[in-house]
């Protein structure tokens, strides 16, 4: 299944405030929560961009920890990738971690603070993330089978919708960002 995503990095806590208040009448809410995600890249890539052809791995736990989602992101454009993903009960997920240590390094680990809205009629997904050692950002994505004629559709529509907040589009992921600010290019 493909993803199509537009990410905005906010400039403040007053635009993620903003962003709150539109969400909460625009949109259904659907949940908040803690976020840990441990990315893994192959050994010997581990400082390759999200480029046509790139792929990372990551593993998502969030407050429960009895569960965590193992994910698959293979890079179609940036903002457009081919999302792979399964849930694992806690007790597998060492098996996997053992697993992804015989040819994969964990190239970060990002701990996040996320708001989730959807809109069902479009199947759309609003994220407001506060991501530790980043900032705050506004991430809108939707799963389906797609073009790049689609993704331009997409990225100027939520550029229409999310003008009010005047923040930067992004179009790096958040394992792009975070190497950049920390050096580790």
């Amino acid at each position: 299944m493909n993803e199509l995503e537009v990410r905005f990095a906010l400039n403040d806590e007053g635009d993620y405030n903003k962003a709150i208040s539109y969400l909460e009448k625009q949109y259904k809410f659907k949940c908040e929560n803690k976020q840990v995600d441990e990315y893994f890249k192959a050994k010997g890539k581990e400082f390759e961009n999200d480029e046509v052809g790139s792929f990372i791995y990551r593993i998502r736990q969030e407050d429960d920890n009895i569960s965590c989602i193992f994910t698959r992101k293979d890079t179609i454009k940036q903002g457009m990738w081919n999302e792979s993903e399964i849930e694992l009960e806690s007790e597998k997920l060492e098996f996997v971690r053992k697993m992804m240590q015989t040819g994969f390094s964990n190239v970060f680990t990002i701990s996040k603070y996320r708001k989730t809205y959807h809109n069902a009629l479009e199947n759309k997904t609003i994220n407001l993330d506060k991501i530790d050692g980043l900032g705050f950002y506004l991430e809108i994505e939707i799963l389906g089978d797609f073009s790049q004629e689609d993704y331009n559709h997409f990225y100027d529509k939520m550029c229409g919708e999310f003008s009010f907040l005047n923040s930067k589009i992004e179009t790096k992921g958040y394992v792009q960002l975070m190497r950049e600010k920390s050096g580790r290019n």
